[in-house]
């Protein structure tokens, strides 16, 4: 008696045949990867911590409270150092912009700030 093997998942012999996956690489032929969505943050326990994809999206009202940096500060403030702000009237999250540009978030406290710029993009060489 022979038996057919009509299970599909199983490999029969002869030449394998392309998978639609691997001929229809359109991200392949130079087209740009688009990302559909946007993540707003994170919940850390009771704390809302904003993502910095969202400081850098169109979806950030231009009125949302920051400080505008002159170069060295946006400089020190990519590289996660300590910078002193004027934060009189800042509370909470607040984007550090340079040029109208938003760099990041920082929390203003009352004595002091805290850089929320993500760690693996910060600027690691000596600055002039």
């Amino acid at each position: 008696l022979s038996r057919k093997n009509t299970n599909p998942f199983v490999t029969r012999p002869g030449p394998p045949k392309p998978s639609p996956v691997a001929v229809n690489r359109p991200w392949r032929s130079g087209l740009s990867r688009v990302q559909t969505g946007q993540l707003l943050g994170t919940l850390k326990g009771d704390l809302f911590l904003p993502s910095h994809a969202l400081a850098l999206s169109e979806w950030i009202d231009p009125e949302f409270q920051g400080v505008e940096l002159p170069r060295e500060k946006a400089l020190r403030f990519l590289k996660k150092e300590a910078i002193e702000l004027p934060v009189t009237g800042l509370k909470g999250w607040a984007l550090a912009r340079y040029r109208g540009r938003n760099l990041g978030w920082f929390k203003a406290l009352p004595n002091r700030i805290n850089n929320y710029f993500p760690k693996e993009w910060r600027i690691r060489m000596e600055l002039e």
